[in-house]
């Protein structure tokens, strides 16, 4: 099995998908995840059957091997139940053997994981897992958030202002929260709370990577369907659902979408970047009519300028957002209006040196032009440049150690609310090597005219003076 490639913005999302975008957009939106998010490469954990046969194998020759030979290899529900009723005190060797049948603590993520993290950070998506991996939580780190797998009311209240991942069968980081038999299943826990089960009622409950009902989630399945009161409002995306869906959802399964969990996850985050985008270009339309004498064709420039968007995955547009955020605390978004004043002065930045590629050096995201490179530095409100530059120095020293420093030296910076070049001496060599006081600029008056406001700039509708603001004499 191949890893997950994602689809870049130019092929358009399934209709079906495109119609959740508003529910999303609203979050009014809850994953309900399974073992088939964790199969696909590179995590590659197992099935719930094939977790069972593992387990089963292990134990043939232990003490437990009398009461587990006659359940059948693919029921790990039954076996955890012979184990706990037959013999309660070697319970933790069967816990033991789910260990070590798959690396549940340290599986690497996969593209549905990323995803998955995204949409928690981004939309605020209210997630539950009946997994035990920790690949979402792992995720967490390449998205510049903080998610956190909470299994009790402890992990909960602890979370502070963390994503909270609701793991209904316990966590692979804490070996005695996992939920493994009928009875653990079974006791009334505090993730059925009225909260939660307000927000199931009221919202789309997506099921991701369930298609095959094993015995051990059956229970927990039945709970979170009997919180929705309108199972049209329940869709199941998996590629072949097996019969007892029918048998869980009364009147049958009314919404099946029969796609990977990557894919669907894809076409979400092309669904509302390609929304977002959209929203540009009818402010560009806008902006024409307010700019009657500019000698640049705003809509022209922003239809370019989305082009050159379409040509990668919706992912890498949202990690450039959150790579290039300055502070903590709140999480940026692509669905924020301030994305919609980036993508308009990247535009105009287009129309002075094309734009032509969207790449990483280091834990940096940028964007290239043919005569410079585009950074994003973003804050919720106003940073002071000598924060800024020590940064930068920060990001350039990591570089240079890992021989990673562009060829190229003219930095543009779209920061919140203001676009500049990056101060010259900041691309010093002694920068990089020992960074000297002079070489930090303090205070914004500093950077002078070489900083603009975001607005002027958008509303600057001459090539000439975009230039002079961006300290550029780019010719044709």
């Amino acid at each position: 099995m191949e890893e997950y490639n994602p689809k870049p913005l130019a092929i358009e999302p399934l209709p079906q998908i495109v119609a959740l975008g508003p529910r999303i957009e609203d979050k009014k939106l809850v994953f309900v995840i399974g073992a088939g998010v964790s199969m696909g490469p590179p995590t590659c954990l197992p099935s719930g059957a094939e977790l069972a046969n593992s387990v089963k194998t292990r134990l043939l020759d232990s003490p437990l091997a009398s009461g587990i030979k006659v359940i059948a290899e693919d029921n790990l529900l039954a076996m955890a139940d012979v184990v706990e009723e037959k013999s309660p005190a070697a319970f933790p060797l069967f816990v033991r053997a789910i260990f070590e049948s798959a690396d549940f603590k340290m599986a690497t993520p996969n593209y549905a994981h990323l995803a998955i993290a995204l949409l928690m950070t981004e939309t605020n998506v209210q997630a539950l897992s009946t997994n035990w991996d920790m690949c979402i939580e792992q995720s967490s780190p390449n998205v510049y958030s903080d998610i956190v797998g909470c299994f009790d009311l402890n992990t909960v209240m602890n979370a502070g202002d963390s994503t909270i991942l609701l793991k209904l069968h316990g966590c692979a980081k804490n070996e005695l929260s996992l939920c493994v038999s009928s009875r653990q299943i079974a006791k009334e826990t505090w993730w059925a709370t009225h909260q939660v089960g307000a927000a199931i009622e009221r919202s789309l409950v997506v099921f991701l990577g369930i298609g095959s009902v094993a015995e051990y989630i059956k229970l927990t399945l039945q709970k979170i369907l009997s919180m929705t009161s309108d199972l049209s409002n329940v869709l199941i995306v998996d590629p072949v659902l097996s019969d007892d869906w029918n048998s869980l959802m009364a009147g049958g399964v009314k919404n099946h979408l029969p796609i990977k969990s990557e894919e669907f996850l894809d076409d979400v985050l092309r669904t509302l970047t390609l929304s977002q985008l959209s929203r540009v270009n009818l402010l560009a339309q806008d902006m024409s009519k307010e700019l009657p004498q500019s000698d640049i064709d705003i809509e022209a420039a922003v239809h370019e300028t989305v082009e050159f968007f379409r040509k990668f995955p919706a992912h890498y547009i949202w990690l450039w957002v959150r790579r290039g955020f300055f502070s903590t605390g709140q999480n940026p978004s692509i669905l924020d209006p301030i994305f919609k004043q980036f993508v308009l002065a990247l535009a105009l930045i287009n129309c002075v040196s094309p734009l032509y590629d969207m790449d990483v050096i280091g834990n940096t995201s940028f964007i290239r032009c043919r005569d410079f490179v585009v950074e994003l530095a973003w804050a919720r409100d106003p940073v002071a440049s000598r924060k800024l530059c020590r940064r930068k120095i920060t990001s350039l020293k990591t570089d240079k150690r890992k021989h990673l420093l562009p060829q190229v030296q003219h930095f543009i910076i779209l920061a919140y609310g203001f676009v500049g070049v990056l101060p010259s001496p900041i691309m010093k060599e002694s920068v990089v090597d020992e960074p000297y006081l002079a070489d930090i600029i303090d205070g914004s008056e500093a950077l002078g005219a070489k900083w603009v406001n975001l607005a002027e700039l958008i509303q600057t509708g001459e090539r000439d003076k975009i230039c002079k603001l961006l300290g550029t004499n780019v010719d044709d």
